[in-house]
């Protein structure tokens, strides 16, 4: 029986070949644009406090399309958004397939549609270009505060066409924005480093972790502390940082340490939405057991992080 053999020469002469079949059989594939929503059905959406920017991005998808630029018409979608509220907003139990039980859901737990006061929304068509796969519809979001906290709104969007006329991914064509808790510049992801230390002692206990800063109000973020459970409030005003106590049975008497002022230095950044900068702090927690008081020194790095 005669054997053949291949050798890696005949393989690579070979290889311009094969990629060139490749590429010439996908020259002659087409598949016309697909228009979606990637962030399509209902979102939570944590919006900055006052006013911000929000990108919902619309995508087509094809290879070798005929459409080489595309407007995208995107709708408010009050008829859909009247709808989900309807469905959301009550329940029905049911045995063999007939209803026991209708409830109305509490006001207070009804989503409702968002007031015009606090959005304002582009033109209607999103433009996206030659070859590219995406585009922004970019929402301008106002009047943003605390007030909102624990509230349902929502914005309902749909695609509606295009300009030419292309493929619509129905299941993809809607999305409903939830506002979750609007958020302050300062909240968000961080990296944390640094270290406890006790006065009589060598001790030290190293910090390296990722945390995440909440919103407590428009200039205080809270963040984890060293000890399980512990939360320590991190106030900014006036370009001063302060450093207290989060609420709870046990504070820990939290304090800022005299002659040596945490600092903030860093600025908002639009593509993020939120502050990027680094936090240094500087301050000292209490233990209290068998009627001793332990004094501890913290100093914390608290690195912008994603």
């Amino acid at each position: 029986m005669r054997r053949i053999f291949i050798t890696s020469i005949t393989l690579l002469l070979l290889s311009p070949v094969i990629f060139w079949s490749c590429e010439k059989g996908l020259d002659n594939v087409q598949y016309e644009s697909t228009i979606y929503f990637p962030l399509s059905g209902f979102n939570d959406v944590s919006l900055l406090q006052g006013e911000s920017t929000y990108d919902l991005a619309v995508y087509r998808a094809g290879i070798n399309q005929s459409q080489k630029n595309l407007e995208v018409e995107v709708v408010y979608d009050q008829a859909g958004g009247e709808a989900f509220i309807n469905d959301s907003n009550n329940y029905e139990l049911t045995f063999l397939g007939f209803p026991i039980l209708f409830k109305d859901i509490p006001e207070e737990d009804r989503y409702k549609l968002l007031p015009e006061g606090y959005y304002t929304l582009p033109q209607a068509t999103v433009s996206i270009k030659g070859d590219e796969v995406r585009s922004f519809y970019s929402i301008n979001f106002k009047n943003i505060t605390d007030a909102l906290n624990g509230t349902k709104y929502i914005l309902p969007l749909k695609i509606v066409g295009t300009n030419p006329e292309a493929t619509l991914l129905t299941e993809k064509s809607s999305v409903i924005l939830h506002l979750a808790n609007p958020r302050n510049v300062w909240a968000g992801l961080y990296k944390s480093l640094g270290e406890v230390s006790t006065s009589g002692t060598s001790d030290i206990l190293k910090i390296d972790a990722q945390c995440e800063a909440l919103t407590i109000d428009e200039n205080t973020i809270s963040i984890p502390g060293p000890l399980n459970g512990m939360k320590v409030y991190v106030s900014i005003s006036n370009n001063q940082v302060t450093v207290t106590s989060g609420v709870g049975p046990e504070a820990y008497n939290i304090q800022d340490i005299s002659g040596q002022p945490s600092t903030y230095e860093g600025a908002f950044n639009e593509t993020y939405q939120r502050n990027k900068g680094d936090f240094k702090l500087y301050y000292t927690y209490e233990i209290v057991a068998n009627g001793v008081t332990t004094v501890y020194t913290v100093e914390e790095d608290l690195k912008f992080w994603l």
